[in-house]
């Protein structure tokens, strides 16, 4: 398995983090629309980011530990998630960041606050899921030696 670029990751933020902006200053300024922000959004993503910390954590021993108790297959799926862990977390973070940037050059009232506050607690929740999704490729890493290929 080929390890996370970090690169690419940065490449993919900044790219959904434009396009968010964009798409939110125009809407803002052709037709006065304001993208509607849930609070549900960074309950979802702290949701992933402690569920798959917590898998991180009880898994860390049973996959790199002196046991490896975890099979190959086991190993595999959980890399897998790894690897979906840090580009969601990517894309969720750059989209609240361009969201973030385009409210905050809008006319301060206290709805486009709200607004910033929740993106801001939602790009540090899912920077939190990109770190522990990382950490966890990470711990699923097999040396060159071992790896087919």
């Amino acid at each position: 398995m080929k390890p996370t670029n970090i690169l690419q990751l940065i490449r993919i933020f900044v790219l959904v983090g434009w396009v968010f902006g964009v798409i939110a200053y125009a809407l803002r300024i052709q037709i006065q629309f304001y993208l509607q922000v849930p609070l549900n959004l960074f309950v979802a993503t702290l949701s992933m980011t402690v569920a798959i910390g917590s898998w991180t954590l009880l898994a860390r021993k049973r996959i790199a530990g002196p046991e490896r108790t975890f099979t190959a297959i086991q190993s595999a799926r959980t890399a897998a998630l790894a690897l979906a862990g840090s580009r969601t977390g990517t894309i969720i973070s750059g989209g609240a960041f361009g969201l973030a940037v385009s409210y905050v050059l809008a006319p301060a009232t206290q709805a486009n606050t709200e607004r910033i506050q929740i993106l801001s607690l939602t790009l540090i929740s899912a920077l939190l899921l990109v770190i522990v999704s990382l950490w966890l490729e990470r711990i699923c890493r097999i040396p060159d030696s071992q790896d087919d290929k």
